[in-house]
Protein backbone atom coordinates (compact mmCIF):
# COMPACT_ATOMS: atom_id res chain seq x y z
CA UNK A 1 0.00 0.00 0.00
CA UNK A 2 1.47 3.38 -0.96
CA UNK A 3 2.39 5.78 1.80
CA UNK A 4 1.45 9.42 1.54
CA UNK A 5 3.18 12.07 3.56
CA UNK A 6 1.58 15.10 5.17
CA UNK A 7 2.69 17.32 2.25
CA UNK A 8 1.07 15.07 -0.35
CA UNK A 9 -2.22 14.97 1.54
CA UNK A 10 -2.14 18.75 2.05
CA UNK A 11 -1.52 19.41 -1.65
CA UNK A 12 -4.34 17.03 -2.61
CA UNK A 13 -6.73 18.71 -0.17
CA UNK A 14 -5.85 22.17 -1.46
CA UNK A 15 -6.21 21.03 -5.07
CA UNK A 16 -9.59 19.42 -4.42
CA UNK A 17 -10.77 22.48 -2.48
CA UNK A 18 -9.64 24.86 -5.23
CA UNK A 19 -11.34 22.77 -7.90
CA UNK A 20 -14.57 22.63 -5.92
CA UNK A 21 -14.47 26.36 -5.26
CA UNK A 22 -13.89 27.15 -8.94
CA UNK A 23 -16.62 24.82 -10.12
CA UNK A 24 -19.16 26.37 -7.79
CA UNK A 25 -18.26 29.93 -8.70
CA UNK A 26 -16.66 30.66 -5.36
CA UNK A 27 -16.47 34.42 -5.89
CA UNK A 28 -16.10 37.04 -3.19
CA UNK A 29 -19.16 39.22 -2.55
CA UNK A 30 -16.94 41.97 -1.12
CA UNK A 31 -14.67 41.97 -4.18
CA UNK A 32 -17.76 41.94 -6.43
CA UNK A 33 -19.17 44.96 -4.59
CA UNK A 34 -15.86 46.77 -5.15
CA UNK A 35 -15.92 45.94 -8.88
CA UNK A 36 -19.49 47.24 -9.08
CA UNK A 37 -18.47 50.41 -7.26
CA UNK A 38 -15.48 51.00 -9.55
CA UNK A 39 -17.07 50.13 -12.90
CA UNK A 40 -20.82 50.50 -12.56
CA UNK A 41 -21.89 52.95 -9.87
CA UNK A 42 -21.53 55.99 -12.11
CA UNK A 43 -24.79 54.93 -13.80
CA UNK A 44 -26.35 52.09 -11.76
CA UNK A 45 -27.69 51.86 -8.24
CA UNK A 46 -25.45 49.02 -7.11
CA UNK A 47 -26.66 48.69 -3.52
CA UNK A 48 -30.45 49.08 -3.74
CA UNK A 49 -30.40 52.35 -1.84
CA UNK A 50 -32.35 54.46 -4.30
CA UNK A 51 -32.71 55.29 -7.95
CA UNK A 52 -29.80 54.84 -10.33
CA UNK A 53 -27.78 57.98 -11.12
CA UNK A 54 -28.83 57.49 -14.77
CA UNK A 55 -32.60 57.03 -14.82
CA UNK A 56 -32.56 54.43 -17.64
CA UNK A 57 -29.85 52.29 -15.99
CA UNK A 58 -31.49 49.49 -13.99
CA UNK A 59 -30.46 48.95 -10.39
CA UNK A 60 -28.35 45.89 -9.68
CA UNK A 61 -31.04 44.31 -7.47
CA UNK A 62 -33.50 44.53 -10.39
CA UNK A 63 -30.91 43.04 -12.75
CA UNK A 64 -30.16 40.21 -10.32
CA UNK A 65 -33.83 39.40 -9.88
CA UNK A 66 -34.70 39.63 -13.58
CA UNK A 67 -31.84 37.46 -14.86
CA UNK A 68 -30.17 34.69 -12.88
CA UNK A 69 -26.68 36.12 -12.25
CA UNK A 70 -24.97 32.98 -13.59
CA UNK A 71 -26.67 33.63 -16.93
CA UNK A 72 -24.70 36.90 -17.15
CA UNK A 73 -21.32 35.11 -17.01
CA UNK A 74 -20.77 35.07 -20.79
CA UNK A 75 -21.86 38.69 -21.21
CA UNK A 76 -19.38 39.77 -18.52
CA UNK A 77 -16.61 37.76 -20.22
CA UNK A 78 -17.26 39.21 -23.67
CA UNK A 79 -18.08 42.73 -22.55
CA UNK A 80 -21.52 44.20 -22.11
CA UNK A 81 -22.33 46.90 -24.63
CA UNK A 82 -25.69 48.54 -23.92
CA UNK A 83 -26.85 52.13 -23.92
CA UNK A 84 -28.91 53.65 -21.14
CA UNK A 85 -30.84 56.41 -22.83
CA UNK A 86 -28.56 59.32 -23.60
CA UNK A 87 -25.57 57.65 -21.88
CA UNK A 88 -23.59 54.90 -23.61
CA UNK A 89 -22.48 52.10 -21.34
CA UNK A 90 -18.69 51.83 -21.40
CA UNK A 91 -17.24 48.68 -22.91
CA UNK A 92 -15.33 46.49 -20.49
CA UNK A 93 -14.25 42.88 -20.13
CA UNK A 94 -13.76 41.05 -16.87
CA UNK A 95 -11.42 38.17 -16.07
CA UNK A 96 -12.75 34.86 -14.69
CA UNK A 97 -12.07 35.75 -11.03
CA UNK A 98 -13.69 39.17 -11.42
CA UNK A 99 -16.73 37.56 -13.04
CA UNK A 100 -17.04 35.10 -10.14
CA UNK A 101 -16.81 38.01 -7.69
CA UNK A 102 -19.42 40.13 -9.48
CA UNK A 103 -21.79 37.17 -9.78
CA UNK A 104 -21.37 36.42 -6.05
CA UNK A 105 -22.34 40.03 -5.32
CA UNK A 106 -25.35 39.87 -7.67
CA UNK A 107 -26.45 36.59 -6.09
CA UNK A 108 -26.49 38.35 -2.71
CA UNK A 109 -28.64 41.15 -4.16
CA UNK A 110 -31.03 38.63 -5.75
CA UNK A 111 -32.05 37.30 -2.34
CA UNK A 112 -35.30 38.72 -0.93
Amino acid sequence: MPKFGFTTITVLAITIGATTSYASGGGSEAAGAQIAENLCSRCHDIADVGPSPVADAPGFRNIARQWPPDHLREAFAEGIMVGHGPVEMPSFELGPDQIDDLIAYLNRLAKP
